[in-house]
């Protein structure tokens, strides 16, 4: 489910970047998953007039590659940028990027701030 306004203060080319980059990364995770255990679910709202919520969870089967909190690469030829990526773009915009796992399940979390921070406003 994606809901959003129509006039975004999120640029789209970053929007798509995290969408994009956390979709392929569950559509790998799943392709190792026993067909009838296969899911992935994504959902993108405007929680509120400040915040965009980009959560994805999807199924994945095997070890995960961790150093410290940071997930790695498990594909071959994978460059393991992707997650940084993503955390970063959101950094750009005061927001969060959280990933995590639980069993067979994987889970990003992203918020977006699509306002200036309070802070910022009292600098300026």
């Amino acid at each position: 489910m994606i809901q959003l306004p129509k006039d975004l203060p999120i640029g789209s080319t970053d929007l798509c970047s995290i969408i994009g980059n956390i979709l392929e990364n569950a559509v790998r995770a799943c392709c190792d998953v026993p067909e009838d255990k296969r899911f992935i679910r994504l959902i993108v709202s405007w929680e509120n007039p400040q915040e965009i919520y980009i959560a994805i969870a999807n199924s994945y089967c095997g070890p995960l590659r961790q150093i410290e909190n940071r997930y790695l690469s498990t594909h071959k030829g994978g460059s393991g940028i992707g997650l940084l990526s993503v955390a970063a773009t959101a950094a750009r915009y005061d927001g969060t990027a959280t990933f995590t796992h639980d069993g067979t399940i994987f889970y990003s979390d992203i918020v977006l701030k699509t306002i200036a921070s309070a802070k910022e406003d009292l600098l300026h």
